[in-house]
């Protein structure tokens, strides 16, 4: 039988066979994360923003609105983006306004579209998908 290393809980195992504690390890990986080495971690890691979180996601009925509005798709949002970056404007960063709740593909899209893109085109669009998902669903 052959064993491997497991990445997440440096424990052997059969090669063939995943971890069976794969996805806590990875969890405590995450929360060491966040915690320790997150960009703007001070914002991340405050009462204030869980708060401000549950609110916005609850408000937008934990819908990812650019799925459902650029694909017609309803997926469960499981992140909360802000449009303009706290990076690029840290007063921001706990304003509703600022915020948008996402899937965790449309998340990485839409960073990857930040980098590909013209950055204030895509923060228009989300603003615009916003105004219209409160307008049509509120």
């Amino acid at each position: 039988m052959i064993l491997k290393i497991c990445p997440y809980c440096k424990k052997l195992h059969p090669i063939e066979e995943k971890c069976p504690n794969r996805r806590i390890a990875k969890q405590k990986d995450n929360k060491l994360y966040d915690k320790y080495l997150r960009k703007n971690k001070d914002v991340y890691n405050s009462s204030r923003w869980e708060k401000l979180r549950a609110h916005c996601l609850n408000k937008y009925d934990n819908i990812c609105i650019y799925t459902l509005l650029k694909y017609k798709r309803i997926v469960q949002a499981t992140v909360v983006h802000h449009i303009v970056e706290v990076s690029q404007n840290k007063n921001l960063a706990y304003e509703l306004s600022n915020l948008i709740p996402l899937c965790a593909e449309a998340h990485a899209e839409i960073h990857k579209r930040y980098n590909d893109e013209n950055i204030k085109k895509v923060q228009s669009e989300l603003q615009q998908y916003k105004y219209e998902y409160t307008k049509r669903y509120c």
